[in-house]
């Protein structure tokens, strides 16, 4: 309404009632919202519960040792288990391969080398002994 100008009861009445409608709706409203709040709330509550336990349970369990490993005090990282074990093996394996190519080297020569063949049969038993004992070390140490 500009300055000046005269409201009659009637349209004072109108916007009175149209005033009281439009705040009954916005409680109305607010109350909705209000609920959704409470609700949010509750959820959002519960999940943190959640989210809490889960936690406490991760943290529980990397922290606690097995049962099977419990009354051993050591530990023994799997990375670096057997080192010594696998080059012993490796240098057998490897020893009794070269061995052998030297005696078929040995042998195909004309005239084969007997004395070069035997000493390379000796030295390739030598290293499969050598890896068997490896292989059984491992076996012992590491099950």
């Amino acid at each position: 309404m500009a300055d000046g100008q005269k409201v009659t009861p009637q349209e004072l009445l109108a916007m009175y009632k149209k005033s009281q409608a439009t705040v009954a709706r916005l409680a109305s409203r607010n109350d909705e919202l209000t609920r959704e709040n409470s609700e949010l709330i509750d959820k959002l509550s519960q999940a943190e519960s959640s989210l809490n336990h889960t936690a406490f349970e991760l943290k529980r369990t990397a922290t606690t040792p097995s049962p099977t490993h419990a009354s051993s005090s050591r530990v023994v990282p799997i990375e670096q288990t057997g080192k010594k074990w696998k080059l012993a093996q490796l240098l057998g394996c490897g020893g009794a391969l070269l061995a052998f190519v030297v005696f078929a080297i040995a042998s195909s020569l004309e005239p084969p080398s007997v004395s070069v063949g035997l000493i390379s049969i000796l030295v390739a038993v030598l290293c499969a002994m050598g890896w068997l004992a490896a292989r059984v070390g491992a076996w012992w140490h590491h099950g």
